[in-house]
């Protein structure tokens, strides 16, 4: 089974590339992009191999990245 995420990202006043850059670094991002116009401020792509290790991701690596308001995450799961 394979997960995929499609994560938007709200992050604080001028903190958006900042945030942008420290999700890039992470390996189960496998596309990032800052949007330009809109209610967000970054749309990832997250992929990885169960829902149960999206939930680490999440807790543990969105969790610990600073200056992140809220997130959004639209869980996809093909077989």
């Amino acid at each position: 089974m394979s997960v995929l995420v499609f994560l938007t990202v709200s992050a604080e006043p001028g903190q958006a590339e900042r945030v942008h850059a420290l999700l890039r670094e992470l390996p189960e991002v496998i596309e990032s992009c800052m949007v330009e116009d809109g209610p967000y401020d970054i749309v990832a792509l997250v992929s990885v191999g169960a829902f149960e290790s999206y939930r680490e991701f999440a807790v543990d690596k969105m969790g610990s990245i600073p200056h992140i308001e809220d997130y959004t995450s639209f869980i996809t799961v093909s077989e």
